[in-house]
């Protein structure tokens, strides 16, 4: 059978082939043209001092890059009874944006859904309290403040998020980031890994990871942890995202 999201004309507007565009692993703007992108990368001496006091961790026998936490997640988050039920939940929405003004609206940057926890919530809710507790104030030495309402996001073939800020906007004009939402950490733990494309990427780091079930992702909210999700070519693919707020550090 042929896949319809390879050979029709890619959902981002470009008039080119879904497989020609963004459903090319490689194409020059998931790694070159994110919006904001610094030239070069966080690891060349002069953009290093950027994230030199970003803790660093280990996965997999590799050290991530500066400040971003990778942890799979053990048996007694009893992650593995939510997801069963999450993944197969058929209420989702179309997720919107919030811009500048604080609207939230349809976008070609991000194409995915937003899946009903239902009767679910409270459980999701304390599973993303369990690991901030337990792996992001830690990781990170903060305290948490305040947690947005997680939401579980479920990509299907072909949906994708282009390279973007959690917490920071630019301005096109004079290329300056500023603070649009009170966000200091963001993190996404996944559910599933049955599918093809889906990587988590980072431009900034020109770092690209593949998602596991179990597996939980932390990292700053602010632009210099530009980071997308690739679109799916096949399967899908389920992600719990939460982003807080932290106490201000004592002096």
């Amino acid at each position: 059978m042929t896949n319809p999201a390879e050979d029709n004309e890619c959902i981002c507007g470009s008039g080119k082939p879904f497989h020609n565009c963004c459903g090319d692993i490689d194409a020059p703007f998931w790694n070159e043209q994110a919006n904001g992108r610094v030239t070069g990368t966080f690891f060349d001496p002069q953009l290093a001092r950027y994230v030199e006091k970003e803790p660093l961790c280990e996965y997999r026998g590799a050290t991530c890059p500066p400040g971003i936490l990778l942890r799979k997640l053990s048996s007694d988050y009893q992650l593995m009874d939510i997801a069963r039920a999450l993944v197969t939940t058929s209420d989702a929405q179309d997720a919107l944006v919030k811009g500048p003004d604080q609207q939230r609206r349809a976008t070609s940057g991000r194409v995915t859904g937003i899946v009903e926890q239902g009767a679910l919530t409270d459980r999701v809710i304390e599973l993303v309290r369990k690991a901030y507790a337990r792996e992001i104030e830690p990781f990170f030495k903060c305290k948490l403040k305040s947690l947005e309402a997680p939401q579980v996001l479920r990509y299907s073939r072909g949906s994708h998020y282009k390279p973007h800020s959690d917490s920071d906007v630019i301005n096109p004009a004079t290329g300056r980031w500023r603070k649009a939402q009170n966000r200091d950490y963001s993190l996404l733990i996944y559910l599933d890994e049955d599918f093809q494309g889906g990587e988590l990427i980072f431009p900034n780091f020109d770092y690209k990871l593949r998602p596991e079930a179990g597996m939980l992702a932390a990292f700053p909210s602010d632009f210099r942890y530009l980071h997308g999700a690739m679109p799916v070519l096949s399967g899908v693919r389920h992600a719990i995202v939460s982003w807080c707020a932290v106490e201000p550090p004592s002096r």
